[in-house]
């Protein structure tokens, strides 16, 4: 399931691009309409049970702001695990946070590959699931990977780096466990010099994608 969206306000964003990386709202112009069947063929069911593409039939008002935000509940409706909206085809501006604040979102970042970041809190998600893991006995980063690994069911050809972390954490549909969880790691006193060492810089990668919009959190505890 996917906890980023993207809404697209423009006709000249490529949803080609987008699709592969997370589900898209966006108006019924004439070119995302030509390019609507060819990309529901392709990648229609990549974020089942969630859709893929959803063309908004509702018009564009000449005021864009105000025709994102009563769009926002049912982005939620179809996507319980939300954290992350990105913008296409508007600029950030005072109208438009206030628009999204009383949703829980605040902006973040901006770029033209990525859209407007807006990120909310996964508490606003309700009770979010822990993945206790205990770091007794942990002498290198291969104990860390090894660990992680059992916790959420990941495959045995796991890549051990950490952009392979970002990509099964973040980007999903690798791992058993998908986010949103948070990280629980016991006895971390326990961990040798070598793993305690690795251990921060994975809190650190863990920490950043948080911050970014991913629902996921570590609490690393003696």
């Amino acid at each position: 399931m996917a906890w980023q969206v993207a809404i697209v306000a423009d006709d000249e964003t490529s949803l080609g691009s987008l699709i592969g990386w997370l589900p898209i709202w966006t108006w019924s112009t004439p070119n995302h309409l030509a390019a609507a069947p060819e990309l529901r063929d392709s990648f229609g069911k990549i974020w089942e049970p969630e859709p893929a593409l959803t063309m908004i039939q509702t018009s564009i008002e000449d005021d864009i702001v105000s025709s994102i935000e009563p769009i926002i509940p049912t982005i939620e409706e179809h996507h319980p695990r939300l954290t992350a909206l990105r913008l296409f085809g508007l600029e950030n501006s005072a109208e438009l946070d206030s628009a999204l604040r009383p949703h829980g979102y605040a902006y973040k970042s901006e770029s033209e590959i990525d859209g407007l970041l807006y990120v909310r809190p996964m508490n606003r998600l309700g009770e979010i699931p822990e993945v206790v893991i205990d770091a007794s006995g942990w002498k290198n980063f291969d104990d860390v990977y090894d660990a992680f690994f059992s916790a959420v069911g990941a495959p045995d050809w796991h890549g051990r780096n950490f952009n392979a972390l970002i990509d099964s954490i973040a980007t999903g549909r690798v791992n058993k466990i998908e986010v949103p969880f948070s990280i629980v790691i016991r006895n971390s006193d326990c961990a040798k010099l070598e793993a305690a060492e690795f251990l921060g810089r994975f809190a650190d990668l863990i920490k950043e994608m948080a911050e970014r919009g991913c629902p996921v959190g570590i609490q690393i505890k003696r």
